[in-house]
Parts: C-alpha cells; structure tokens; sequence
C-alpha cells in the first residue's frame, strides 16, 4: 500500500529486480539452460496467479474477523515483461542496481546509499571544460568505447565530488552506476572489481 495499492504491479516490479540464476547469466551474456528457462517459465506462472489475490481472499482463507485492507490487481504477464527486462539488463540492471544509481562500500560489502546528492549537472556553474572532459569519457565508457581513469584536483569545495555525481545522477538511466569508496578501503578494490566484473552495467569508481 505504500506504493501504489496495486499489489500485481508491486509483485511484478519485484520480480523484473531479482537477483537470481538466469538475470545473472544473461547479464554475463549466457543463454540460461533449458532447464533454467523452463523452471523461470513455471515460477513466472505461479507468480502471476499470485499477483491475482485479492485482500478478501486471503482474509477469507486466514478466518480473518476483521476486514484487511484492500489493493487492486490486474491481470499482467509476467513472462513477456520479464523478456523483455532481461533484453534491458545493461540499462536496468537488477538485484540493488536495479533500483539504486550510488553505492558505498560498508564493512566490505557493498550498499545503496538511499538518499543520495540529487544534482544535476545545469546546476553547476563554472568548470566547463573540465566538466565536460568528465561527462564525455563516462559517456564513452557507456558505448563501450575507450575510457580513461580521471583524476581530479583543485582546492576543498571547488565542485570535483559534485561534478562526479552529477554526471552519475544524468546518466543513471543509461546504465551507469557510482561506487565511492574511502581511501582506507583501497584494500577491497581487488574484490569489488570481481564482484561488479559480470555485471552488464557500467560503474564509475569513485575514489
């Protein structure tokens, strides 16, 4: 209810997100295994029944005495939109980059940070060159064209952390995602590169 009230969208967005066996190997670029791909067919089936059940229903089955509050339902098809997800991964991701554009590492395991700088790169004034230099490789990491790592310099509070986030923040929706790790975590760089490395979306570590 505190999303929309409508329990078969809500179920459904939660599915297209999941992390799990066949999102991963396609985002490798691995076609799923038969076996795979008609077990996703059958739990996709049974979840789109379950996006049928209405309140009445389950309070009916629970002998519920008092009256649960209603959502609305819909008919939806969950296979054809999961197809259609997994055709998307490397836009959409899934798991928790499906549904967060900054990350953080905390205690060696990565984190969305859930309310992260929402600026916008015609917010900043100033450094257009330099700002474009940045939006210009991370676009060309996004086409899978040759990037290079940046390094920033400049005197505390000139704009070199906002001009990274807003880069992220315009691009999130092309499949660009930001990790920002501390300089005492350099340590784990190692293992984050192997954990992000069979992702389909692109990530900018940010130092």
């Amino acid at each position: 209810l505190e999303q929309d009230g409508d329990w078969s969208h809500y179920l459904l967005e939660r599915t297209l997100c999941s992390e799990n066996r066949v999102a991963v190997r396609v985002g490798q670029g691995k076609a799923p295994t038969p076996q795979e791909w008609e077990l996703l067919q059958s739990e996709l089936a049974i979840l789109r029944q379950a996006a049928l059940v209405t309140s009445e229903e389950i309070a009916a089955a629970l002998g519920l005495p008092v009256p649960v509050p209603g959502w609305q339902t819909a008919d939806r098809d969950f296979a054809a939109a999961y197809e259609e997800r997994l055709r998307d991964l490397g836009r959409l991701g899934y798991g928790m980059f499906a549904g967060h554009a900054m990350f953080r590492l905390h205690e060696g395991e990565l984190e969305p940070v859930r309310h992260p700088d929402p600026i916008r790169q015609e917010e900043l004034v100033g450094y257009e060159r330099e700002r474009e230099t940045v939006a210009a490789n991370t676009r060309a990491l996004l086409a899978g064209l040759p990037a290079a790592n940046i390094l920033l310099y400049g005197d505390s509070g000139t704009g070199k952390s906002t001009c990274v986030k807003a880069v992220a923040n315009e691009l999130a929706g092309e499949g660009l995602r930001l990790v920002e790790l501390r300089k005492d975590q350099l340590y784990l760089l190692p293992r984050l590169i192997d954990r992000l490395s069979g992702n389909p979306l692109r990530f900018i570590l940010f130092i």
